[in-house]
């Protein structure tokens, strides 16, 4: 079976605008630019090989490679480009608004371009902010791990004894406790209050005190 490019020449840019539509991530971006850079060599055509690699070499799909929008909009120009080598009509032509639409589903406008521009970066921008805060916390806790088991000792006497002032009866105002012989609240050290502890992580853990910045 002969291959031609007027008989399959479509379905190669069918393939390939419907390749850099989908290339939502950054590994089928990658993909997207090594198969269309290694059609030169696969082509059925030899010639239309050449064209196009002379064609690539002039419009290179790197520059066009930061977003699946940009990747069709390479995608169309580069037909264009054939297009007018071979001079075909414009009347039998897509333009780009047209293209955007048949692959994307939806009409070409500026603030769908700008709205889809803004959510990619503010989507960057929260993974690599929740990504940085992540590390800070883990190295913080690394760095402050005895300070913090520290500070859960005190919670967990200071519940302690608050469990214990919750039952007065077992402490009398002299002759020490008459069910365990223990000493009187007042022989008793009191622990650090609540608000101590706090005051005392604050000024421990606090940015000037570590030497980072959260």
């Amino acid at each position: 079976m002969t291959s031609t490019p007027e008989k399959d020449g479509h379905i190669v840019w069918e393939y390939m605008h419907l390749s850099a539509a989908n290339a939502i991530s950054e590994r089928k971006r990658q993909f997207h630019m090594m198969w269309l850079n290694s059609q030169p060599e696969m082509f059925f055509c030899s010639k239309c090989g050449n064209h196009l690699k002379g064609n690539l070499e002039e419009l290179p799909v790197e520059i066009y490679s930061s977003t699946n929008v940009t990747l069709l909009y390479h995608s169309w120009k580069l037909h264009e480009m054939v297009n007018d080598q071979l001079n075909k009509p414009a009347s039998g032509r897509l333009t780009y608004p047209q293209v955007y639409e048949k692959y994307f589903g939806k009409p070409l406008t500026v603030i769908n371009a700008v709205e889809e521009e803004e959510e990619r970066e503010i989507e960057e921008s929260n993974n690599q902010a929740i990504e940085t805060a992540n590390h800070n916390l883990d190295q913080w806790q690394h760095e402050n791990a005895e300070q913090i088991r520290l500070i859960a000792e005190h919670r967990r006497m200071e519940a302690m004894e608050d469990a214990a002032n919750a039952k007065p009866e077992r402490y009398h105002a002299a002759g020490g406790c008459k069910s365990c012989g223990g000493p009187m609240t007042s022989d008793i050290k009191p622990l650090p209050s609540m608000a101590s502890v706090r005051s005392a992580s604050r000024q421990q853990f606090s940015p000037k005190n570590s030497g980072r910045s959260y």
